[in-house]
């Protein structure tokens, strides 16, 4: 007997997610990856100019890129790692295995949207606090907006790759 879930859609999304070819996926896949490197480019950017100020002997009194500057993107990457590395068919209640694999793949999901988006959010309370309330001038002030660009970039490179990766053809390994 039916429990009235045969009508129930249970995707995890309410939008659902476009079914693209191989050729489409592949260049959703370099763009993402294009993406990822840029976000990091703008960051390192920064660390060698802020190296650069400070070798050539501006004050003390200006802030540098320093340990928590990093640390928002470390946890923007790790984020994007845990989510990309999810089998995406686990999600669902239709997987063949058991309701806890479904659960701890949601669990994981949850997890690594959440490093994301803590990355994002402490790159801009950086930006903010360090920078904006301190009353920072360009050029420095340009080493907080880089890390945003970072985290923001890692964020949509994430996102890009999860529907790059969407369909089910994308297991489908060819070597030769």
């Amino acid at each position: 007997m039916s429990r009235g879930y045969d009508n129930y859609n249970r995707h995890i999304c309410l939008i659902p997610i476009p079914d693209l070819s191989r050729l489409k996926r592949d260049v959703g896949i370099y763009i993402s990856g294009g993406m990822f490197a840029l976000g990091w480019w703008f960051f390192i950017d920064s660390v060698v100019y802020s190296n650069y100020l400070r070798r050539n002997g501006d004050d003390d009194t200006v802030p540098f890129v320093s340990f928590e500057d990093w640390l928002c993107g470390i946890f923007s990457t790790l984020g994007m790692i845990i989510v990309n590395l999810i089998d995406k068919s686990r999600l669902t209640n239709e997987y063949m295995g058991s309701g806890s694999a479904t659960r701890g793949a949601r669990l994981c999901l949850f997890v690594g949207f959440a490093a994301m988006a803590g990355g994002l959010a402490g790159s801009c309370t950086v930006l903010i606090l360090k920078y904006i309330v301190a009353n920072i001038e360009m050029p420095y002030l340009y080493f907080g907006i880089a890390l945003v660009i970072q985290n923001l970039f890692i964020m949509i490179s994430s996102f890009m790759l999860w529907i790059a990766q969407s369909t089910e053809e994308e297991y489908n390994h060819n070597f030769l």
